[in-house]
């Protein structure tokens, strides 16, 4: 579900690796997550607001169609201040790499539905569709994983620049694209083999430049169009070696209730043991419930309502995460836009924020949550 901020969620490292990585995130990283996908900025007054609900990481997506809307003009602004924004108050990035801008595939038909608002140069078309698009692929994921890993030229010169004598926070985790079960996300229509295609090559690159990196299978959702089990169980079977491109899992178990979110997660990790990989952890990369009007949607809960869904699910989740081997679990959204959404009534309404800056009941819950963890 992540709505893409520009516009409109991986090779040698076996169970091993993933398992050490769990082990090592504390309660309040596991649960201190959000998405920012409605919003191109974030103001420091606001990172600072997260920081002190207890954020510890932001999942936001990094458009390829954003970055080099013209083939071979790079601009980084926009995610350097983002990112550095976040760093400043202590909150580390986890990116989405997502989207290819129209000149790497202007000569297959146009995306009628897009990753955003009608934008010129967003589409979700995936760059293993023409040679183009997955050479410039290659390059933007390069360019991306140099700047922000550890070490990079963001964090030794711009970032220092701008916030002296704040630390580091490097990039360490990247997702390779959103949702690829959902036509609208990989245009024109969801395939395994072809999201395997990419899944490779984007490891392969990300291991080139970080080998420390860790990287996380695409968010899919648990029943929504393209079943994300089927979808995962398929990816195994027809990549043997999949476990060897994925640290991270990640799962986008929507459900009308808490319980029901859980037990997809169940479900998952008895999946992932009879296809192989029974230690991997999963990444709840997005959950949520919005706060909009019940009767338009499942996933609708009220104002009210939807902080008890989160009080509901995280409760719910605590004493599980270890059995579920959860890594890590993102709430979805941080804010609302002003506009909502005709296509998805919730989604728009999911922030814990309202599109005015108001906190919302679910809000103080999630504060009130973090606060039982520190």
């Amino acid at each position: 579900m992540l709505v893409l901020a520009a516009g409109m969620a991986l090779i040698i490292c076996g169970p091993a690796g993933g398992a050490s990585a769990s082990a090592a995130t504390s309660r309040e990283q596991t649960f201190g997550s959000v998405s920012v996908a409605y919003y191109n900025d974030i103001q420091p007054w606001e990172a600072a607001r997260m920081a002190t609900g207890g954020v510890r990481t932001v999942r936001l997506s990094f458009d390829w169609f954003g970055v080099e809307a013209r083939n071979g003009a790079f601009n980084w602004s926009g995610l350097d201040r983002i990112v550095g924004v976040l760093a400043s108050q202590g909150i580390r990035a986890e990116p989405v790499l997502f989207g290819t801008p129209t000149w790497a595939v202007k000569n297959l038909p146009p995306n009628p539905v897009g990753a955003g608002p009608g934008g010129p140069n967003d589409t979700a078309y995936p760059p293993v569709m023409t040679q183009k698009a997955t050479r410039g692929w290659k390059r933007f994921v390069h360019k991306a994983v140099a700047r922000y890993r550890p070490g990079g030229y963001y964090w030794s010169s711009a970032y220092p620049a701008r916030y002296p004598g704040l630390p580091a926070l490097p990039i360490t985790t990247w997702q390779v694209w959103n949702e690829p079960t959902i036509a609208g996300s990989f245009w024109p229509r969801p395939t395994v083999r072809r999201y395997g295609r990419l899944l490779e090559l984007t490891s392969q690159v990300i291991r080139t430049v970080d080998p420390g990196a860790q990287i996380a299978l695409a968010g899919v959702a648990g029943h929504i169009h393209y079943r994300g089990i089927t979808f995962i169980n398929r990816l195994y079977r027809d990549f043997p070696h999949i476990a060897r491109y994925v640290d991270l899992v990640a799962f986008h178990p929507y459900s009308p209730t808490a319980r029901g979110a859980v037990a997809q997660l169940g479900q998952l990790r008895r999946a992932l043991r009879r296809d192989g990989d029974p230690h991997v952890p999963v990444w709840v990369s997005e959950i949520g419930w919005g706060s909009g009007d019940r009767h338009a949607s499942r996933l609708n809960k009220g104002l009210y309502g939807q902080a008890r869904m989160l009080r509901q699910l995280y409760t719910r989740l605590r004493p599980r995460f270890r059995r579920l081997r959860v890594w890590q679990v993102t709430w979805f959204d941080w804010r609302d836009p002003q506009q909502q959404s005709e296509v998805c009534t919730w989604c728009t309404r999911a922030g814990l924020i309202d599109w005015r800056n108001r906190r919302k009941p679910a809000w103080n819950a999630y504060r009130s949550f973090m606060g039982r963890l520190g």
